[in-house]
C-alpha cells in the first residue's frame, strides 16, 4: 500500500511538472503571438503608407499626363504600378483585417492601375507613332 501511495505521488509530481511545462509553453506561445501581431501591425502600417505613396505617384502621373510629359508619365506609371502591386500582394498574403482596413485604398489603386494600363498602352502607341513620324520626316 505504501508503494502504491508513493507511486501515486510520483505520478502527481510528473503530471504537475507536465502541467507547469505546458503552461510555460502556452505563455511562450502567447508572447510569441503578441510579438508577431505587433510586428504585423507595424509592418502593415508601413506597407499602408507605401501603398498610399504609390497611389499618390499614380495620381502625379495622371497630373503629369495632363501637362503633356508623356515619357515621364510612362516611367512614373511603371514605378508606381510595381510598388503598388508589391504592397497589395503583401496585404493579400497577411491577416484579413489588414486587407479590410485598406480595401478602399486597394480598390482605388486597382482602378488607377487598370486606367493607367490603358493609358500606358495608348502612350506607348503615341510614342511609337511619334517616332515613326519623326523618322519619316
Amino acid at each position: 500500500r505504501n508503494s502504491q501511495i508513493s507511486f501515486c505521488g510520483c505520478c502527481e509530481g510528473q503530471i504537475y511538472a507536465e502541467v507547469l511545462r505546458a503552461e510555460s509553453e502556452v505563455h511562450k506561445a502567447l508572447r510569441g503571438a503578441e510579438v508577431f501581431a505587433k510586428h504585423i501591425r507595424e509592418e502593415g502600417i508601413v506597407r499602408e503608407q507605401r501603398l498610399e505613396k504609390s497611389v499618390r505617384m499614380l495620381e502625379e502621373a495622371i497630373a503629369a499626363d495632363h501637362q503633356g510629359s508623356r515619357g515621364h508619365l510612362l516611367e512614373l506609371c511603371v514605378i508606381a504600378e510595381a510598388a503598388a502591386w508589391e504592397e497589395i500582394t503583401w496585404f493579400e498574403a497577411h491577416e484579413e483585417r489588414w486587407v479590410k482596413q485598406v480595401v478602399p485604398l486597394v480598390r482605388a489603386a486597382c482602378v488607377l492601375l487598370a486606367a493607367l494600363h490603358s493609358a500606358m498602352t495608348t502612350i506607348e502607341g503615341l510614342l511609337e507613332a511619334e517616332q515613326e513620324y519623326t523618322a519619316l520626316r
